[in-house]
């Protein structure tokens, strides 16, 4: 079984050649390993052993096992067991803590993909990120974890010329591998429609299907399905997979879940639609949403595409785009880019706000419209306002707009 898991990636190697410059192999690997297990007093799991004996060390994408030790922020001996544990955060472990002790590092880079050496997950890969000690279990469409081999050809594959690539929103291809569950297309379908599986196996289940780099009939059928699912990061990660694999026909898919009961899909939703042209009337009804975010992000959205004057006044009348204060800053500042004078009664009105930030956006935008016309206003706030930073902008833009010195 070893032997053929590592024919395996041997043959895999070497058809990725033109992919790594021609290197498919590391250094030769006995001396290295030897005395990595004389001086740490462990032996190494036996697939990542057997693996480092023949393909070499430093292989493409690997570390070479002298960099061991870069998935941990102070020194901490092999022979202890690993403390990782994908339901904690940074704050759960101890102060004297090291939780990626008893590891090899095996990619650069954070998150890294780690190999335990030491504890209760000896031979499991995980993939760490240093900065919040966030980590989670590499595993099968069973929800198995898996060891070193199986990890390395998803990896390699992850690589390969025709493996999705990092987009706006997926996050690296690292995470990715870490958030989903390795396996064939039937597999994760499987996996998926497991009435066993619980929110979790489920959104890894869709994060699977969504890394393969096409799907057939029987995998777009699951994700269109976990786009009804109960919980809602495994709604979130379907839509995100749709939109990946339909392509165009993505869009009528995603129009039916702008009522989506939780603000972190519809969140998702702006982003998916927002890069899509025929998208803007679903951007539109996402301006009313009741959530804060939801609100901001599909104006701005919107005001990042063309944005005729109707468009502008139509959101300017929005009770949405009005309630919540950073969408309200969005389109102020919209207005005044615009140089259009028809904008300037509605800015003036805003210098009245009762929120001081509303007021000095206003104040900077009525300086991006140029228009003197502002400036009796201007000059009545100023001798008003209680808040000494928007006074200041107001200032500015009268000297900006050369507004006369009051008499």
């Amino acid at each position: 079984m070893l032997e053929d898991r590592l024919t395996a990636l041997e043959a895999k190697l070497d058809a990725l050649a033109p992919r790594f410059e021609g290197r498919t192999r590391g250094e030769p690997g006995q001396g290295a390993v030897a005395a990595l297990e004389q001086a740490q007093g462990v032996r190494l799991p036996e697939e990542y052993r057997a693996f480092l004996l023949r393909v070499g060390d430093g292989a493409p994408g690997l570390l070479p096992l002298a960099r061991w030790g870069e998935a941990l922020l102070d020194e901490a001996p092999l022979r202890a067991p690993c403390l990782l544990d994908p339901a904690k955060g940074h704050g759960d472990y101890g102060d004297d803590d090291e939780p990626a002790q008893g590891t090899i590092a095996l990619t650069p880079g954070s998150p890294h993909a780690v190999l335990v050496v030491s504890g209760e997950r000896r031979g499991q890969v995980l993939y760490v990120d240093l900065d919040d000690y966030w980590s989670e279990v590499v595993e099968d469409a069973r929800g198995e974890p898996v060891g070193f081999a199986t990890w390395y050809a998803a990896w390699l594959d992850a690589s390969g010329p025709s493996a999705p690539g990092d987009a706006p929103g997926r996050g690296s291809a690292a995470r990715r591998l870490a958030e989903g569950l390795l396996g064939s297309e039937d597999e994760l379908v499987a996996a998926l429609g497991d009435p066993r599986a619980d929110a979790r196996r489920r959104r890894k289940a869709v994060v699977g299907l969504d890394e393969r780099g096409s799907l057939g009939p029987a995998g777009l059928a699951a994700l269109d399905r976990a786009c009804e699912d109960p919980d809602p990061t495994v709604r979130r990660a379907a839509l995100r997979g749709l939109d990946r694999h339909r392509g165009p026909e993505a869009l009528e898919r995603l129009a039916t879940r702008v009522g989506d009961p939780s603000p972190l899909v519809r969140r998702e939703l702006v982003r998916l639609i927002a890069a899509a042209p025929e998208g803007r009337p679903l951007l539109r009804a996402l301006v009313d949403d009741d959530d804060p975010a939801v609100v901001q992000s599909a104006l701005g959205a919107l005001l990042r595409g063309e944005t005729t004057a109707d468009a502008l006044a139509d959101l300017l009348a929005r009770d949405s785009v009005r309630r919540v204060p950073d969408a309200r800053g969005l389109l102020l500042h919209a207005l005044g880019d615009t140089a259009d004078p028809r904008w300037l009664p509605a800015l003036l009105g805003f210098l009245e706000h009762e929120h001081a930030p509303t007021r000095l956006i206003a104040a900077v935008a009525l300086r991006a419209l140029g228009s003197t016309d502002a400036c009796a206003r201007l000059e009545q706030r100023r001798r008003i306002e209680p808040a000494e930073h928007v006074r200041t902008a107001i200032e500015r833009t009268l000297g900006a707009l050369g507004c006369p010195e009051p008499a």
